[in-house]
């Protein structure tokens, strides 16, 4: 896991907001901190409307 417990559990938050919930999947993305960085970039891209992923942002995140 991370060894940052805050930004894990920032981590954490934006997968939720992002309704993803799947044990294997939450732990496949917080277990490898590229994947965190990724979702980092993702979440300031959708919040700042750089990418639009109109109904399902979770699974345009997955996707990507």
């Amino acid at each position: 896991m991370f060894t940052r417990p805050r930004r894990w559990a920032t981590a954490r938050q934006h997968l939720d907001t992002l309704c993803i919930a799947q044990p294997e999947l939450v732990e496949a993305i917080l277990s490898d901190s590229h994947r965190v960085d990724e979702l980092f970039k993702f979440m300031y891209k959708l919040k700042t409307k750089k990418v639009k992923a109109g109904r399902n942002p979770g699974g345009l995140f997955l996707k990507m």
